[in-house]
């Protein structure tokens, strides 16, 4: 379906494609574009639009070059430029799979505790075996 929306002379080629699981929600559409000075003059309104729509929200967006072929992705306002297929597949996967719980008694407890506190948080255990207090203190 995405090689049938970019192919050059159909009538939604221009824009990018807003997908939501694993349907396609929206095609040409028109992403704001970068304010940043200090990118490279030869870098293309596509590229800038990955910029500027990974400033402004918390998506993840794939970017493929027009003239060369050449992947990209833009995430949190970084553009990382002529990545092979295998450097996209990690990092899609470390920014959009949740790693399995552990099944564990040490895992769970420690995600245990990591869900009691809040971030920013520092745990301190006064006393002996018997009478040990806590006190959740900020940094």
């Amino acid at each position: 379906m995405l090689e049938t929306i970019f192919f050059p002379n159909n009538a939604i080629h221009d824009g990018g494609v807003i997908i939501k699981g694993d349907r396609i929600s929206y095609a040409a559409c028109i992403f704001p574009l970068t304010q940043r000075q200090d990118l490279n003059k030869s870098l293309g309104t596509r590229h800038r639009a990955a910029i500027g729509l990974s400033e402004e929200t918390d998506a993840v967006i794939v970017v493929v070059s027009e003239e060369t072929g050449a992947i990209s992705h833009a995430y949190k306002g970084q553009l990382v430029r002529g990545v092979t297929l295998e450097e996209l597949r990690a990092f899609l996967t470390s920014v959009l799979v949740v790693p399995a719980r552990s099944r564990n008694w040490i895992g769970w407890l420690r995600s245990w505790v990591n869900r009691r506190l809040k971030p920013s948080s520092v745990l301190i255990a006064k006393g002996d075996s018997s009478t040990t207090t806590t006190t959740e203190v900020a940094k």
